[in-house]
């Protein structure tokens, strides 16, 4: 409505029950960002707060919507991909797991030889370790995630840098979009409260900046993904530094959807032997007893 020429008492009228209040505090001289935002705990008021000190209230609501989407996108995308991958997973383990514990020890009592028994035990542990393993390594990226407790390593791991790289350049192109300078974005950036891979890469920018380091130069450090740094430095030579952000950004997400496809190839050719080699342990089983009446 503010976009179409309409006055801030008739939006906050027709969009507010409270409007009289909210126009009573602009009256008092308050900003319309601090009073709408006032009491929120949801990030997106927060970042409409600290971005509307910087740039006008409409494009600090934009930014806001673009910079909530961004953290959480490459995340959606990678558990949307793996998701029924490892549902294949998990209802292969409790195949064997029935099978196990039910139908194959009655049929075993018909038989001498016990190595598809031992072959099915060989299955569970196999799945016990890499469940186990795999829920280590998901707590540690949570702790990781949401603490500023240092897991070193993480950042050894390619994919990883990759995403936190991606994410950092699309929350910086989002600012960027609106005017504002390098040194003003990594300021605004500071003062939101991103998730402590982010906000590690952004206190490392402020500091090499304070130090006098060149931009490119920054981003082509070890935190950063390999390739991030030549196309800022790209960007920079040719005056087009939004337009080789996007490139980076859609060559990014061709190199991560790639990735994923990989692992959930390889989690997909796990659950499909598991469940190939559990039918043909059922179907010997099976033949166990026309084989024992074979031998009269």
């Amino acid at each position: 409505m503010m976009n179409h020429g309409f006055e801030v008492k008739m939006v906050m009228k027709c969009c507010f029950k409270e409007h009289e209040k909210i126009i009573r505090a602009l009256n008092e001289g308050r900003t319309l960002s601090d009073i709408l935002t006032m009491g929120q705990k949801d990030p997106y008021f927060f970042y409409i707060r600290i971005l509307a000190k910087h740039i006008p209230l409409m494009n600090a609501i934009d930014c806001a919507e673009r910079i909530e989407s961004t953290e959480s996108i490459a995340r959606k995308d990678f558990l949307k991909q793996v998701g029924y991958p490892c549902f294949l997973l998990f209802f292969s383990y409790f195949l064997v797991e029935f099978f196990s514990r039910t139908i194959i020890p009655s049929m075993m009592v018909y038989a001498q030889d016990t190595s598809m028994m031992t072959m099915i035990k060989g299955m569970k542990v196999f799945y016990i370790i890499l469940f186990f393993v795999s829920g280590i390594f998901v707590a540690l990226f949570e702790i990781h995630l949401h603490t500023f407790i240092d897991i070193r390593w993480f950042n050894r791991i390619p994919m990883y840098k990759k995403i936190q790289t991606y994410t950092f350049s699309e929350i910086w192109k989002a600012l960027m979009d609106f005017g504002l300078s390098t040194q003003q974005c990594v300021q605004i950036m500071n003062e939101i409260h991103f998730s402590k891979p982010i906000t590690t890469l952004i206190r490392y920018t402020d500091q090499r900046l304070h130090q006098g380091y060149p931009i490119h130069e920054i981003f082509e450090g070890v935190l950063f993904d390999g390739s991030f740094g030549t196309f800022v430095r790209t960007g920079l030579m040719t005056g087009d530094l939004i337009g080789l952000l996007t490139i980076y950004q859609q060559y990014t997400r061709l190199g991560i959807s790639r990735t994923v496809k990989q692992w959930v190839v390889a989690i997909q050719l796990v659950s499909y032997l598991s469940v190939a080699l559990l039918v043909f342990v059922f179907y010997q089983v099976i033949l166990m007893p026309l084989n024992l009446l074979n031998t009269f």
